[in-house]
């Protein structure tokens, strides 16, 4: 089975999903899908793809069917959304242009099947999770290594055999030429031979016999032994058609060197070969003879293993050739994986002179139940086969500055690690660096020692800058392991600091994923201390640097006030960063190659003090920022800080704040059951509360205070209430009398409602009364005989408020003057008994009548 470049729904099938699905399926809105496609734009591209996005060039749907939508701009930037989210958000991203109507025929084949893939999830409501890089084992992220953006046409395929069509016809939109294409395979495989640079000559005769276009065949013979790989003269893009003919020679040679060692079945519209083939050719041809060849169905029921095949080939900046067919329609794909990011997505180069060239999910490429299930496949361990490193040399450094004089080039090519005593000053440590596979430009070198032992050396000043940037030139100070003296050096596993160093730079272990353990000196002497893989000031005020092995959740506590520059760069293993109340500045670029985090959260209500792109490479779309409850609004204006907020809306609170409701009583009740009004998060547990206030307390304002009790949360704020105890209702009650003109009238009273037992000696003020006559004028004494009303006012006390029941007051001219009559005598008028309530039928007894007392017999 040939394996061609034709796009006819192929095994891919999804490339797709990478997320946790949510526990209930629904189509995403179309504001939705916008919002998500401009997160995942602003978060994985530079600021010239973000500027396409600006508001005067607003996102637009590009392409959309049933399962999924494209959306991005014109000028290039484009995101592929799912439209359910039973299906994860985002399929994949890639900063070239995309237009629906030119779509090459190798994106086409993933477009394709990934719809199929996507209807078919939705139709059995499957759960699918996508598989991330397992920090512990990976870098959380692998940029695109690959710097190449090669074709099939010319030059690359300038050196290719005659041929014809294939049987299929021509469907690529290839312009017809007589000259063969290079074919998927070859174009993939060159590629990584180019980024390998590796070997300088092939191995071996390849007789291939190709169809023509008269219907004849033709053998065609290649000494691959001949060729001399020209890899300086091989440039990333030819797309410009500037190049040199010695340019195209060198691409054109190894394009056809790899087509001839994977057997290329040759033709002008596609020329195809397969992955197992191609394995075979790495060995043979070209030397690579750690190559092993993968499928995928071996795999269905261990998808994660799988996937970590991917990402430890990546990891350690091996290339893969990935292939896929279609049994049904006798047609595949090669192209390259070159990188991964944070969410697992794989970066793909398609092989068709970038076009299209991005990120893709391919967590799921598992065959169980899809229509495109065969014949998936990869190659890995594609790497040049080079001197075994065991060498550890043991160095002594007289004269400062001499160290490179005393390994050779041979030793160097076999070199693991040195142990390095004496005098070392910045030229010593550019040599160090140098071998450790970084210049002082911080441009990559083939050099990758393993450890560094410096215990027995002494750091002076003076000699080279082992590092520039920024046209400021990094140079050694006595006694002091340089700032960034290793930063970067990926491949170091070990490094041991010297012993009479008394002071270290920031960022020395930064960026050094593969760093699996560090020795630093110990002493009263030092200004430094490292206690579980952070490395703090003396005083424990200051962290300098979390060394890159630190994994888990990160809880920084008190008394920390400043992070150093770089303090957390390439620590890929921790998950969550919790920064506390106390910190006061975080230096220049602290979080460095730090891409995703769970979660980062701070303790501290007001931003601290930030240096230059603190956060500039955390994926802010997927790691949200935590600030203190009502916060919010003073975080998305501080710089940086913002930047978790606008366009991705990751900013978020957190904690609880407990308010003890206010209380109202009045005077003399009991303060009754306290209650309280949350906002913030949920909680479990129950507040406790105290006032001072008794039955017995006197009006006024009482605190209530509240305390956490059994109350668990992350950050909680307590905030007291207020218990007022107001005057209580009392009733002062006139008496009723019967008195005589001439008596001396003193209004008497009762009052009810008094608490605690108390009585009128409350009183602070005695009540003033009012007298009034039956006509209602207010009178100063009884003149006349007849009946008054008696009210008050006034009256006062510390703890209640008073109302008043009026009196009736019944006056007689004398005592003398009662009258007695029978009940034959009781006319209509009105009869009051001596309490002066009405009596409607008197009977024996005495009354008021007319204003006079009777006595009826």
């Amino acid at each position: 089975m040939t394996m061609y470049n034709k796009i006819r729904n192929i095994a891919c099938m999804g490339l797709l999903l990478s997320l946790t699905l949510p526990s209930s399926a629904a189509p995403r809105s179309k504001s939705a899908i916008m919002a998500a496609a401009k997160r995942t734009l602003m978060a994985n591209f530079g600021r010239q793809t973000q500027r396409r996005m600006a508001p005067s060039t607003p996102l637009k749907v590009l392409k959309q069917n049933e399962a999924f939508t494209v959306v991005g701009t014109k000028q290039g930037g484009f995101a592929i959304i799912s439209n359910d989210d039973l299906v994860p958000e985002v399929l994949g991203y890639s900063d070239e242009a995309f237009n629906a109507e030119q779509i090459n025929d190798n994106f086409r084949w993933y477009l394709e099947a990934a719809e199929v893939a996507i209807k078919d999830i939705v139709a059995k409501g499957e759960v699918v999770k996508g598989i991330k890089p397992d920090p512990t084992l990976f870098q959380q992220r692998v940029d695109n290594f690959i710097t190449s953006n090669w074709g099939q046409q010319s030059p690359y395929n300038n050196l290719c055999p005659t041929a014809t069509k294939s049987a299929e016809g021509t469907w690529q939109s290839y312009k017809q030429s007589n000259i063969a294409l290079t074919g998927c395979v070859a174009t993939a495989m060159a590629q990584i031979l180019r980024y390998n640079k590796y070997p300088t000559k092939g191995i071996g005769s390849v007789t291939l016999n190709v169809k023509q276009a008269d219907g004849t065949s033709k053998d065609f013979t290649v000494d691959l032994s001949q060729s001399t790989y020209d890899w300086r003269n091989m440039r990333d893009d030819y797309k410009a058609k500037n190049y040199t003919d010695v340019e195209a020679k060198a691409v054109a040679t190894l394009m056809r060197d790899c087509g001839f060692a994977v057997k290329m079945d040759y033709h002008t519209d596609a020329s195809g070969s397969t992955n197992i083939v191609a394995a075979e050719g790495l060995k043979k041809h070209f030397g690579y003879k750690n190559v092993q060849f993968y499928e995928r169905t071996k795999y269905v029921s261990k998808p994660t293993e799988w996937m970590n095949l991917v990402f430890k080939e990546l990891n350690e900046k091996r290339a893969i050739l990935y292939g896929a067919i279609d049994p049904k329609k006798r047609a595949g794909h090669a192209f390259v994986f070159s990188g991964y990011n944070e969410e697992g997505k794989v970066y793909v180069n398609w092989g068709w002179d970038g076009s299209n060239n991005g990120f893709y999910d391919v967590s799921i490429l598992n065959p169980t139940g899809y229509e495109f299930r065969s014949n998936q496949s990869m190659v890995i361990g594609i790497a040049p086969d080079r001197p075994t490193k065991d060498l550890v040399l043991k160095l002594n450094v007289t004269t400062p500055g001499s160290l490179k004089t005393q390994i050779t080039a041979e030793q160097i090519a076999t070199l693991k690690g040195v142990v390095v005593t004496g005098s070392l000053n910045s030229t010593d440590i550019k040599f160090l660096r140098n071998l450790a596979g970084l210049d002082e430009a911080n441009q990559q070198t083939p050099n990758s020692i393993e450890t560094i032992d410096l215990s027995g050396a002494n750091i002076v000043e003076g000699g080279e800058p082992y590092l520039i940037e920024n046209n400021i030139m990094f140079t050694t100070t006595n006694n002091e392991m340089p700032e960034r003296a290793f930063y970067g050096c990926q491949g170091l596993t070990k490094i041991v600091l010297p012993n009479s160093i008394v002071k270290i730079g920031d960022g020395v272990f930064g960026n050094i994923n593969s760093l699996s353990e560090v020795v630093v000196p110990t002493g009263t002497d030092k200004q430094f201390k490292l206690i579980d893989n952070v490395l703090y000031s003396q005083d424990g005020t200051e962290i300098i640097e979390v060394m890159p092995m630190a994994s888990k959740k990160l809880n920084i506590k008190a008394p920390i006030k400043k992070i150093h520059a770089y303090g957390f760069a390439g620590c890929q293993r921790i998950t969550d960063i919790v920064l506390p109340e106390t910190i006061e500045s975080i230096g220049n670029k602290a979080f460095a190659n730090c891409f995703t985090f769970n979660s980062i959260r701070t303790y501290k209500k007001a931003p601290c003090k930030l240096g230059k792109d603190v956060f500039a490479d955390i994926n802010k779309a997927i790691t949200p920022l935590y600030v203190p409850l009502f916060t919010v609004d003073t975080y998305k204006e501080a710089a940086q800080w913002q930047d978790f907020f606008k366009n991705y809306g990751n900013l978020k609170s957190f904690g609880t704040q407990i308010t003890a409701r206010n209380i109202v009583r009045p005077y003399g009740d009991e303060n009754g059951k306290f209650g309280w009004i949350t906002v913030g998060d949920e909680f479990i547990g129950t507040p406790e509360f105290t006032c001072a206030a008794v039955i017995t307390s006197k009006v006024g304002t009482y605190p209530i205070q509240i305390s956490k009790g059994s109350v668990v949360s992350d950050m909680l704020f307590l905030v007291p209430g207020e218990l007022t105890i107001v005057k209580a209702k009392a009733q002062i009650k006139i008496v009723n009398k019967h008195v005589y003109i001439a008596d001396n009238y003193k209004p008497e009273f009762t009052i009810e409602g008094l608490k605690n037992n108390e009585t009128a000696s409350v009183l602070t003020k005695q009540p003033t009364f009012i007298i009034k006559d039956k006509d209602g004028n207010v009178v100063n004494d009884f003149s006349k005989e007849g009946l008054y009303t008696v009210t008050a006012y006034g009256a006062e006390a510390e703890n209640y408020d008073f109302e008043y029941v009026l009196a009736n007051v019944m006056v007689y001219k004398d005592a003398a003057g009662i009258e007695t009559i029978t009940e034959s005598d009781i006319d209509d008028a009105p009869y009051y008994n001596l309490q002066g309530v009405r009596i409607e039928k008197p009977t024996h007894g005495v009354y008021i009548h007319n204003g006079k007392k009777v006595v009826i017999k």
